[in-house]
């Protein structure tokens, strides 16, 4: 793409140039001002390689790094680009063998009632333990499942778990599983979950909530809308997760008839020092309870942040504070009875005002 004999500095600068020209204003015919930005990914022969598709390989890795920034980001591969390609390559490989409903294992973490303590539901997280190359956390194997299109059979496999989870556990245990972009887009995908939930009693099928996030609903509004109605035909309950970080539309919540929505953690973390995270707070409980929604909090790590939720009017949480995510086996006192979290002794009561 450009001179073999441009220096390092030069490549990078020309870069950065290039980023700043797309991000200029451009005045359409109607006289609007649209804008646009790019990222730019960029490798040099610096890294061994063995034809020029590696090369490119390489440019869009650095692209893909660049475009987890923010806008306008130029990234050069580098050594620790090189390594994380190996990685990523290490554990796609290891992925497309492996055997899901073996290697996946499930933690919980609760949902807690801030009014009694008792758990809502749990939210089924997914763990995986391959035997070629060891635990492997979430973070990394999640975005490569997305990036291959292979999210399908992680996700049938975790429904199974879910399912025969509920069966031994107490009838008052509840599950969330969360859906990526992919899963609820897909016909095939929801077809094959719905077909797992029509062969279970309706005592179980409303103990199970579908978590899909705002994002997952820009791509085609139409197709999503009918695939989460075949949980909602069997008494699935669905929720709307990290609500606050997308386009937020309240079309959402009007057309798709949430039973759930979950406050995003970003609003949770500064609730204490920025008081229109508190308004903001309290501004989506309040909706949710004039729609006769459940409203959760996501991430609360301190008791600070816990008083400063339930001030603003949302009782349900889930975070660090209470409880990291736990094994189904650890779980179990708590959802007895047997056990309960602490910190709630020390709670100042609250009227109650959440739907049930």
């Amino acid at each position: 793409v450009l001179p073999w004999d441009m220096g390092r500095q030069d490549v990078l600068d020309f870069s950065e140039e290039l980023v700043k020209q797309v991000g200029r204003p451009v005045i359409l015919p109607s006289g609007d001002t649209s804008r646009v930005s790019a990222s730019i990914g960029l490798s040099s022969r610096g890294f061994e390689v063995a034809s020029a598709k590696d090369l490119l390989e390489q440019a869009d890795f650095a692209l893909f790094r660049a475009k987890e920034q923010a806008a306008g980001a130029v990234v050069e591969f580098s050594s620790r680009h090189a390594e994380s390609k190996r990685r990523e390559v290490l554990v796609h490989q290891a992925f497309k063998n492996a055997r899901l409903d073996r290697e996946i294992h499930l933690v919980f973490q609760p949902i807690i009632d801030t009014h009694d303590g008792t758990i809502s539901r749990c939210e089924a997280l997914a763990r995986w333990d391959s035997p070629e190359i060891g635990m492997v956390p979430p973070g990394e194997f999640v975005p490569i499942a997305e990036k291959a299109g292979m999210t399908q059979e992680m996700t049938l496999a975790v429904f199974r778990k879910v399912i025969a989870q509920l069966k031994v556990w107490p009838d008052n245990a509840c599950i969330a599983v969360n859906l990526s972009a992919q899963d609820v887009n897909s016909q095939q995908c929801t077809d094959l979950m719905a077909s797992m939930l029509i062969r279970q009693p309706p005592s179980l099928r409303k103990r199970i909530s579908i978590e899909v996030t705002e994002t997952s609903l820009l791509t085609d509004f139409t197709e999503v809308h009918k695939n989460l109605m075949k949980f909602r035909e069997l008494g699935v309950k669905i929720a709307l997760d990290d609500f606050g970080t997308g386009f937020s539309s309240l079309r959402y919540l009007q057309e798709l008839e949430f039973d759930i929505v979950k406050i995003d953690r970003s609003f949770v973390s500064s609730i204490e020092s920025n008081d229109k995270s508190f308004g903001l707070v309290r501004t989506i409980s309040r909706l949710c309870r004039s729609l006769s929604i459940a409203c959760v909090a996501e991430g609360v790590e301190t008791r600070e942040e816990l008083e400063h939720v339930r001030a603003a009017g949302c009782h349900l949480v889930q975070g660090f504070y209470f409880s990291t995510p736990l094994t189904a086996e650890k779980m179990l006192p708590y959802l007895t009875g047997e056990e309960s979290f602490e910190g709630m002794g020390t709670l100042v009561p609250v009227p109650r005002r959440d739907v049930a």
